[in-house]
């Protein structure tokens, strides 16, 4: 989807955020997950890549549409 959603959350300074998006309703929910950090860390660290931000998105169903 490549869409950009600002981020709601008051303490949001870290820069790193995954976006659940359902295909069907398209309502968006946004996840900050430290192991999730710490993951694309170790990958832009492999990469001699130093991240500044990063956003991961997940395309499929919500709860409400998957069992609707």
């Amino acid at each position: 989807m490549s869409a950009f959603s600002l981020c709601v959350h008051s303490e949001c300074t870290h820069g790193r955020a995954a976006f659940a998006i359902c295909a069907n309703c398209g309502r968006a929910s946004e996840v900050h997950d430290p192991a999730l950090e710490r993951v694309l860390r170790r990958i832009a660290r492999r990469q001699g890549f130093r991240t500044k931000s990063a956003t991961v998105e997940l395309s499929g169903l919500c709860g409400a549409c998957a069992h609707g």
